[in-house]
């Protein structure tokens, strides 16, 4: 959790998407320099009450509800509003911050390969860097975002010797021969390509 103090003007906070109501994420803090002040806290903007509620007496801000980076219209996902600090039993107006919630893309849906079994055919003796065949996965992701790149790589541990004989480029899906090869002609390797975010 995150304290920021009202006179600091305006308040940014990054937050991860997808998390449950009820998670308290920021805690405002106001000074009142009267004696005996009794500081409340309250959100100044009604567009946002939906979205979270401010603790009266701690100022802890938490969500009611969850916030999705997929929902947001553009590229930067973010609600900006006001919050006010006031002593209950003053006469003063209320100290004023703006608080800026930037929404953090995660991954919500791992890829999926177009394919369940990719087959390809490689000459016995066929040279270090040989392509044999291209695997591809989508992911479901906004496109352009870090959580919708899909990169590949060969599970080595499930399939130890395999791996050590072929490689796919992480990038492309392009399956290639790791190193040169010295095989029986009708050797059959099963690979297991596994992409990773």
């Amino acid at each position: 959790m995150i304290i920021a103090c009202v006179h600091q003007l305006n308040i940014y906070c990054c937050r991860e998407e997808n998390l449950p109501p009820g998670t308290t994420f920021l805690q405002i803090e106001a000074k009142d320099v009267d004696l005996g002040a009794n500081v409340s806290y309250r959100i100044r903007s009604p567009e946002v009450k939906h979205f979270f509620a401010l603790h009266p007496f701690t100022g802890e801000l938490s969500l009611l509800r969850s916030l999705d980076y997929e929902s947001f219209p553009d590229q930067e996902a973010s609600i900006t509003f006001l919050v006010e600090a006031f002593d209950i039993y003053g006469t003063m107006p209320p100290g004023i911050a703006t608080v800026t919630v930037i929404v953090k893309d995660m991954n919500d849906y791992p890829p999926v390969f177009s394919k369940r079994i990719y087959k390809g055919m490689v000459a016995p003796d066929a040279v270090k860097g040989t392509p044999i065949t291209t695997v591809y996965a989508e992911d479901a992701d906004p496109p352009g975002l870090p959580a919708s790149r899909v990169r590949y790589r060969v599970d080595d541990i499930q399939f130890p010797y395999p791996a050590s004989i072929f490689d796919v480029e992480e990038d492309s899906g392009r399956v290639i021969t790791r190193v040169n090869l010295n095989e029986e002609p009708t050797t059959i390797f099963k690979v297991s390509e596994v992409f990773s975010l």
